[in-house]
């Protein structure tokens, strides 16, 4: 058995709160999403080895990409990215889409209540891209059930 060198070392992330998820794309080498509880979302950059903050456009106003639950991306379009958070206070959370790597995002209200920073926020994902009709989303939400949405909200 061959011996190969690693050296392990800590993975600077500039995100407030927690990291709760990393998303690799299945199909594009190298495409790597993170989120966190109360940071957003991130995506890293191979070539300048540095996270891609992709939540810059939040205020205060509306900020529940701030909180991002779950993540999700369409094997087949490897651009498409969508991002599921909520705030606290509000009974309904939001999806975020986005056909350009999370470089811009077109955002839609979700009848439920979601929130990045409660119990279960590193339980995985929990927003799939259903395989046979990418137009289709499969929702775990954290006290409403199961969700789905054959138009992309």
């Amino acid at each position: 058995m061959e011996h190969i060198a690693y050296e392990y070392k800590n993975c600077p992330v500039p995100g407030g709160g927690y990291a709760t998820g990393f998303l690799f794309h299945p199909a594009k080498k190298g495409l790597l999403y993170l989120r966190t509880d109360i940071g957003g979302t991130y995506r890293f950059d191979a070539a300048t080895q540095q996270w891609v903050f992709l939540s810059p456009h939040v205020t205060h106003l509306d900020c529940a990409q701030a909180f991002p639950i779950a993540l999700a991306v369409d094997a087949n379009r490897p651009q498409r990215l969508y991002i599921l958070g909520g705030e606290y206070g509000k009974p309904c959370g939001e999806l975020a889409i986005s056909d350009d790597y999370g470089d811009t995002f077109t955002a839609k209200p979700v009848p439920f209540f979601v929130h990045g920073n409660l119990n279960g926020r590193g339980t995985g994902e929990r927003l799939i891209v259903d395989a046979a009709d990418p137009d289709t989303l499969w929702c775990a939400s954290q006290r409403d059930g199961m969700w789905v949405t054959r138009d992309l909200g």
